[in-house]
C-alpha cells in the first residue's frame, strides 16, 4: 500500500466531517476566548498577543493540581473504558425494540421508501429537541436523586475548570446519561418509522450524532473552562452560555442546583433553575463539604462506591431481620 492509499484509507475512515467539526470546535473556542477577552474587563491582562495567551493559559490553571487529576482521570478511563461499554444499547437497538412493540412484534420497514427533505428535517429538529431535553432531565435527576448524586459529585469535586473536565464523569453516571438518551431518541426514531413506514434511521446530521453536531457550534469546549463567556441577557433567554455552565459549576449558595440544560436554556426556565450570567465569574467552585474525598484517581473511581455502600447498604442491613446478612 502506498502512502497516498494509506491516508486515503485513513480519511475514509475518520471521515472529514469529524475531522472538520474537531477542527470547527477548537477555532470557535479560540474566537470565543477572544471575544471575552476584548469586551469583559474581569481579567486585568493588557490587550496585547502576550496577554491574550497570558489569559487563555494562565499559570494557576495550567500548573494545578486538578488539571492534572482531570488528564490522569480522562487517560485512565479511556484506557478501561471497554470494561462498561458493553452495557451501553445505542438508539437503533432501542428504536427496533419499541418499533416491534408498536407493531405488534412486525420487524422495521426495510422498503425503498424514503422520507421527503421536509420530513427529515422535522425528524432532525425534534429528535435534537429530544435530546437537548433528555440531557437536561437526566442531568436534574443527578441533582435530585440521593443515590445518583453520589456519582455525578465526580464531576462536581473539580476545583477548576478545563476542557478535559468534561471528561471528569464517572462510570456509572456515563451509563446513565446513555441510557436515558438512547430509550428516549429509540421512542422517537420508532414513532417516526412507524408513521411514516420508512426504514430506522438514528438522529444524524452528516452521518455525525446530531446533538454533537449542535453542540460543535455552541462553545463546548469554553463550558468547562476559566473563560467566562457571556452571551447578551436576550441570547441567555434561549441558548445556554458557557457562563452559565459555569455558574453551574460554583458551590455559592445563590447558585446551588441552576443551569442544568447545556444547549437550550429553555428548559431550565420552566423548571424554574435558570440563573443568567453576571458581570464576574463565580470564584469558588468544588463541593460545599467533602471536597477531601475526591482529590486522587482512585477516589474519583472509588469513592461513589463506598459512600453508597455506607449510605444504603449499610441502611439495608440495619432494617433487615438480625443475622441474615451476616454480622
Amino acid at each position: 500500500m502506498g502512502f497516498g492509499t494509506f491516508i486515503d484509507a485513513v480519511w475514509q475512515r475518520v471521515g472529514s466531517v469529524e475531522l472538520g467539526l474537531a477542527g470547527g470546535t477548537v477555532i470557535l473556542a479560540v474566537l470565543g476566548a477572544g471575544y471575552t477577552f476584548l469586551t469583559h474587563d474581569y481579567h486585568d491582562e493588557p490587550r496585547t498577543w502576550r496577554g491574550f495567551l497570558r489569559f487563555c493559559l494562565p499559570a494557576r490553571i495550567v500548573m494545578a493540581q486538578q488539571t492534572r487529576l482531570d488528564i490522569g482521570y480522562a487517560v485512565v478511563k479511556k484506557l478501561v473504558h471497554f470494561l462498561w461499554t458493553w452495557l451501553f444499547i445505542g438508539n437503533l437497538a432501542f428504536a427496533y425494540l419499541f418499533y416491534r412493540v408498536l407493531n405488534h412484534h412486525q420487524p422495521p420497514a426495510v422498503g425503498s421508501h424514503h422520507p421527503t427533505a421536509l420530513q427529515r428535517a422535522v425528524f432532525l429538529v425534534v429528535g435534537i429537541i429530544i435530546y437537548d431535553f433528555l440531557g437536561f432531565f437526566a442531568h436534574y435527576l443527578l441533582h435530585k436523586l440521593p443515590a445518583m448524586w453520589l456519582f455525578h459529585k465526580v464531576h462536581h469535586s473539580a476545583l477548576t475548570l478545563i476542557p478535559v473536565t468534561n471528561r471528569r464523569f464517572h462510570p456509572v453516571q456515563e451509563i446513565w446519561d446513555a441510557l436515558w438518551n438512547s430509550a428516549g431518541i429509540g421512542v422517537w426514531i420508532a414513532l417516526y418509522s412507524s408513521a411514516m413506514s420508512v426504514p430506522l434511521a438514528d438522529v444524524t446530521i452528516l452521518g455525525v450524532n446530531a446533538i454533537i453536531f449542535v453542540n460543535c457550534f455552541s462553545f463546548v469546549h469554553l463550558r468547562h473552562s476559566h473563560i467566562y463567556m457571556r452571551y447578551p441577557h436576550w441570547l441567555e433567554c434561549v441558548f445556554m452560555s458557557p457562563a452559565q455552565h459555569q455558574i453551574h459549576h460554583s458551590r455559592e449558595e445563590r447558585h446551588l442546583d441552576r443551569n442544568f440544560g447545556l444547549f437550550l436554556s429553555c428548559w431550565d426556565q420552566l423548571f424554574g433553575t435558570i440563573t443568567y450570567s453576571e458581570p464576574v465569574p463565580a470564584a469558588n467552585l468544588g463541593l460545599i463539604d467533602g471536597q477531601e474525598n475526591y482529590l486522587s484517581l482512585w477516589q474519583l473511581f472509588a469513592t461513589p462506591f463506598i459512600e453508597f455502600e455506607r449510605t444504603y447498604c449499610g441502611r439495608l442491613k440495619r432494617m433487615w431481620p438480625a443475622g441474615l446478612l451476616g454480622p
